[in-house]
C-alpha cells in the first residue's frame, strides 16, 4: 500500500541540441538556391549553414583558376575543419553537390552524422578518378550542347569548370519552378 501513496517524480532530461544541416548547392548554382528551405528550417528550430563552393554564388574566384576538385570544395572543407571536435552535422547535397558530400564523408567521417543526396551524384569515392569524371557529369547530350566549359589549364587539358548555359537552366534545372512575374515602374 505504501507504493500506491508515493508521489511520482517527474524527471526532465535536457533536450539535445537540434541537428545542424549543411546545404551544398549543385552545378551553376550557389548557396542562394537554398534560401526558402533555409528559412523554413530555421523557423522550425534547426541550425542551417549554406556553403558557396569556390567560384560559386558570391565567391569571387574564377572557375578557371581552380585546378582541382579539392580547391573547388575548399569552403566546405574549411567549414568542417572549423567545427568543434564533438559537433556533427547533416550534409545535404543537391546535384553535383553530392560529390562534395561524398568527399567530405571520406575526409571528416566523425563530423558527419548523416548524408542526404537530393537528385545528387553519388560516386563511391567522390571525384578522384577519370572514371569518376565520366560518371559524375550528367549525360545531357539529348538537349544539345548545354555546358559552357572552361579550360583554365589550357585546351590540351581537361576542363576546369562546367556551367549549364543560361538558355538551358530553366529547362533543365528549374522546369518545375513557377515562373515569377515582376512589375517594374
Amino acid at each position: 500500500m505504501a507504493e500506491e501513496n508515493q508521489e511520482e517524480t517527474l524527471v526532465l532530461k535536457p533536450r539535445s541540441k537540434p541537428p545542424h544541416f549543411v546545404l551544398i548547392h549543385g552545378i551553376s548554382l550557389g548557396s542562394w538556391c537554398w534560401y526558402k528551405i533555409k528559412c523554413l528550417m530555421e523557423v522550425s528550430g534547426f541550425t542551417v549553414t549554406c556553403i558557396d563552393l569556390k567560384s560559386s554564388g558570391i565567391d569571387p574566384s574564377s572557375a578557371d583558376s581552380l585546378t582541382s576538385f579539392d580547391q573547388y570544395n575548399q569552403p566546405l572543407t574549411d567549414f568542417l575543419s572549423s567545427l568543434p571536435e564533438q559537433e556533427q552535422v547533416i550534409l545535404v547535397g543537391h546535384s553535383a553537390g553530392g560529390l562534395s558530400v561524398t568527399s567530405s564523408i571520406h575526409k571528416f567521417p566523425k563530423k558527419i552524422s548523416l548524408a542526404v543526396y537530393i537528385a545528387a551524384t553519388m560516386l563511391k569515392f567522390g571525384f578522384q578518378t577519370d572514371e569518376d569524371l565520366k560518371d559524375g557529369v550528367p549525360e545531357l547530350s539529348e538537349h544539345g550542347d548545354v555546358y559552357e566549359l572552361g579550360f583554365g589549364l589550357g585546351p590540351e587539358h581537361p576542363p576546369t569548370s562546367a556551367l549549364i548555359k543560361p538558355e538551358y537552366r530553366r529547362k533543365l534545372l528549374y522546369h518545375m519552378s513557377p515562373q515569377q512575374v515582376r512589375f517594374w515602374r
